[in-house]
């Protein structure tokens, strides 16, 4: 290859390169400004839901309880998972889970098994796990009653969100 011919290679293939640069380049600026939009809505939109949220944040801090002791607790969760008021039910099994933290919440458990018609079975767990009570259930199973057809058996743990000791 001549000297010109490689100079003129050299040539064309730096402008190839520029065009690409100048191509990537574009690219880029209308990605950077698409999302530069997409955050300026998402801004707006946590201002317009702030109002909501720092409501529930209030409700929260008033409403949820607070932890006591580890004990207390678990023996809480424990009563309130009892069925002695139901007709129908029949708890088998309780067994308490280990106390868990997180940043915001701290939470207890009783894992339980009953018996009973599915009805009343249904009634007792929504009865438990209204919003108020900051309870709610995990790892459901209902199954027929091997020993009698018109009974279930539930398997399920019960799970309370307490707030963590104020510092």
């Amino acid at each position: 290859m001549k000297k010109s011919e490689k100079r003129l290679l050299t040539i064309l293939l730096s402008l190839v390169f520029l065009a690409g640069l100048v191509l990537f380049l574009d690219l880029y600026k209308d990605k950077r400004e698409e999302l530069l939009a997409e955050k300026a809505r998402l801004d707006m939109e946590w201002v317009e839901e702030k109002e909501i949220w720092e409501v529930r944040s209030n409700w929260l801090e008033q409403n949820q309880p607070t932890l006591t002791s580890n004990e207390a607790i678990s023996q809480a969760i424990f009563n309130d998972s009892k069925a002695e008021n139901r007709r129908g039910i029949t708890v088998t099994k309780q067994t308490l889970l280990p106390v868990e933290t997180a940043g915001s919440y701290v939470q207890a458990g009783v894992a339980v098994v009953a018996s009973g018609e599915l009805a009343a079975i249904s009634r007792w767990i929504y009865d438990m796990t209204r919003p108020i009570t900051f309870r709610a259930v995990r790892n459901i199973s209902i199954r027929p009653s091997p020993d009698d057809p018109s009974k279930v058996t539930a398997q399920f743990e019960l799970v309370r969100m307490y707030a963590p000791k104020k510092s």
